[in-house]
């Protein structure tokens, strides 16, 4: 299939971007699981950043420049480049990162690095079905952080329950591995940084920051790091590149990690990713008035519009870190519920209307599901953040909102 939108210049480098991953980023009909295509799109619409989103034209000349500059022969080099400039852009030493095919990927590696007996982890739905499996080879036990009815658990209640679970696996002996979800798909941080911070102080569990949404600020990153946390990251989400591009991030202390295998399709993913995360951090003026006035014209809609029903949020709350405030102390995350006739839609709903937003070239997060509901996701990123003010794509969200009303109350 393909692109009526933009004057693809080089179709080796599209079917490149889809190599290197699992059957997730497969192409059928152009297309991978997400629903994304390995060339740009001029005319979508997009605020699915908390799933995954289309390359953007200027990534997509710079990995096209990318491939014919070093061919197939320069991969390994070409890595070594890449990582250099990530560890650059975050102020680390170009040992502390490695690159990998995605954020599973990442939390897979960490786990054959520690050896853990025990692993803690928010409920699966909050961050990929995916990820209890890369962390087999250990006991895994997931805590939820909502009630039955969607609502947030009480975050005290939360941290008591990792806390219990820990010192329970240490003083049996286990060496225990917490993972810090920083944020989850409905925009959750689970459990505080004041109980990982005392765990990882107290020798009880190490822990891994699962960042993979990758809405966190440089800043925080490195006071995680300062801590000696490890954090697992994608370009994928926030920073809107290509879908299967993670990263394991290692705090100053020396680990032994595995070496990389030359992948050119994740090479090129990366690429794309750094082409966005360095125009986002070039610019940062701006951002905080940006995703505050994005927030809060989609918490006044969903909270206004009897079509909707806001999935609550708690607000983020990272004070334990100490890290100086960014744009990531604002919510960029926004799960809904759609209703019908008085009543909510169920997961084969929502999943038609999100199928149905692509069709009229708007995208959102696909549906999450917290306690019984199925909640779609409106999202900001980091490459929203640059297209324009937020009273501009706030205007094009509001459009994305009554696409999605609308096809809720047509549905039969």
């Amino acid at each position: 299939m393909k692109p009526e939108s933009f004057a693809m210049p080089d179709f080796e480098t599209a079917m490149l971007l889809a190599t290197g991953g699992d059957e997730r980023i497969a192409l059928k009909e152009g297309r991978n699981l997400y629903g994304c295509s390995p060339w740009p799109e001029r005319d979508l619409v997009e605020f699915g950043s908390s799933t995954a989103s289309t390359i953007s034209e200027g990534a997509y000349r710079k990995v096209c420049s990318l491939r014919k500059r070093i061919g197939h022969d320069r991969v390994g080099a070409a890595f070594f480049e890449l990582r250099s400039q990530f560890a650059d852009l975050f102020g680390m030493a170009e040992r502390s990162v490695l690159f990998c095919e995605s954020g599973t990927d990442a939390h897979r590696i960490a786990c054959e690095m520690l050896k853990p007996d025990l692993v803690l982890m928010v409920e699966a739905g909050e961050t990929g079905k995916g990820v209890p499996l890369a962390l087999s080879g250990a006991k895994v036990l997931q805590v939820p952080i909502r009630d039955p009815d969607g609502r947030p658990r009480d975050p005290g209640l939360i941290d008591a329950d990792f806390a219990r679970l820990a010192r329970e696996g240490a003083k049996d002996g286990k060496r225990v591995l917490l993972v810090q979800t920083d944020v989850s798909k409905t925009g959750m941080i689970a459990p505080s940084y004041s109980l990982t911070t005392s765990l990882k102080t107290g020798r009880i569990a190490e822990i891994l920051v699962d960042a993979c949404q990758f809405r966190i600020s440089g800043k925080t990153l490195l006071a995680c790091r300062q801590r000696g946390f490890m954090v697992a990251l994608t370009g994928s989400k926030f920073f809107t590149g290509p879908t299967f591009s993670g990263a394991l991030v290692f705090p100053d202390e020396p680990f032994d990690a595995p070496v990389l295998e030359e992948n050119f399709g994740l090479l090129l993913r990366w690429e794309a990713a750094l082409f966005e995360m360095k125009a986002f951090l070039f610019r940062e003026q701006g951002h905080e008035d940006f995703f505050a006035g994005f927030a809060k014209g989609i918490a006044e809609r969903l909270e206004a519009d009897p079509a909707f029903f806001p999935v609550p949020v708690p607000a983020i709350d990272r004070s334990a870190l100490a890290a100086e405030k960014s744009w990531d102390s604002i919510a960029s995350v926004f799960p809904f519920m759609l209703r019908k006739k008085g009543r909510f839609l169920g997961r084969e709903e929502a999943l038609a209307v999100h199928s149905g937003m692509r069709r009229q070239r708007f995208v959102l997060g696909q549906p999450v599901y917290p306690g019984t509901g199925a909640a779609l996701r409106i999202s900001s990123s980091a490459r929203l953040a640059l297209l324009g003010g937020a009273d501009e794509i706030l205007h094009l969200a509001m459009q994305a909102l009554d696409k999605a009303a609308w096809l809720a109350s047509d549905l039969g």
